[in-house]
């Protein structure tokens, strides 16, 4: 049994581990092509976490399509056993510059939030100012 890698926002790594791939998906050998992945899926949007998921082989093979070295197309709709989920980071001002930032277990990603920016506290300092006035 070897590890696939496959690189993505952390929403859809969410989603993966939740409901499972899709056909058409694809999954990596490397993990340097994950990560790229990962970059390439995010962009330069600040607002998705680039990450990586890293997949036990599944033991029924006729799920996955080999294309080339590094490629595996997804044929099935199949669980994944992850072991472990990569945070990627992105250097913006030298975008073709990925590294791990570091690593969470599949449990905890349903713990965390979402990274959305939160406008309450923006009301809530306007409603000070007016009482203060």
């Amino acid at each position: 049994m070897g590890k696939l890698y496959f690189g993505g926002p952390l929403s859809v790594i969410k989603d993966i581990i939740t409901m499972g791939f899709q056909p058409g998906q694809i999954l990596r050998h490397h993990l340097l092509d994950a990560m790229l992945d990962a970059r390439n899926a995010v962009g330069l949007n600040r607002r998705f976490r680039p990450a990586v998921l890293v997949l036990e082989r599944p033991g029924n093979l006729q799920v996955l399509h080999q294309n080339s070295n590094a490629d595996i197309t997804v044929l099935a709709n199949f669980l994944p056993m992850a072991s472990e989920i990569l945070l990627v980071k992105i250097d913006f001002s030298a975008p073709r510059l990925v590294r791990a930032a570091g690593t969470i277990s599949p449990l905890t990603l349903f713990d965390m939030g979402s990274h959305r920016k939160h406008s309450s506290c923006k009301r809530v300092a306007r409603v000070k100012r007016v009482i203060s006035t």
